[in-house]
């Protein structure tokens, strides 16, 4: 029996795709990025099966009305909050560092998964120099 190209093609894209979801189940975490007081509220931290949680300081303290200010004092005592109930349910921390919160003091504060670059902030940067370069060869 032969088969066209495509067919062949079609077969092995297939083992690649199945041999890499192969013991998927045993190597997936559920990781909640904590972005909502309503995340808080519900105990997140306690869920089984949740293995780290990811603390979103700037959309949270969006969804709190403190626009941009992920520093502001509520927004600070709702994220202590978070690693209060992460660290009496034994689960990991992440985050982003803030202006008023280093990469450093987010290690002296336990968390191992930190993000100190976010794609859209390099983009950002990156299209500012773009923008400065092209503005100094005139």
């Amino acid at each position: 029996m032969r088969f066209s190209d495509a067919e062949v093609e079609r077969f092995y894209r297939k083992r690649i795709v199945y041999g890499a979801l192969e013991g998927a189940r045993e190597k997936t975490s559920a990781d909640p990025v904590v972005t909502l007081k309503r995340a808080l509220d519900i105990g997140v931290a306690a869920v089984e099966g949740v293995d780290l949680l990811f603390v979103g300081p700037f959309d949270l303290s969006a969804g709190v009305g403190h626009v941009g200010k992920p520093d502001h004092p509520e927004v600070r005592a709702m994220i202590a909050r978070v690693e209060a109930a992460a660290q009496a349910a034994g689960k990991r921390l992440g985050a982003i560092p803030t202006p008023g919160r280093s990469v450093e003091e987010l290690v002296a504060a336990g968390y191992g998964l930190i993000m100190a670059d976010a794609d859209v902030l390099l983009l950002r940067d990156a299209a500012r120099a773009s923008l400065a370069k092209l503005r100094t060869e005139k």
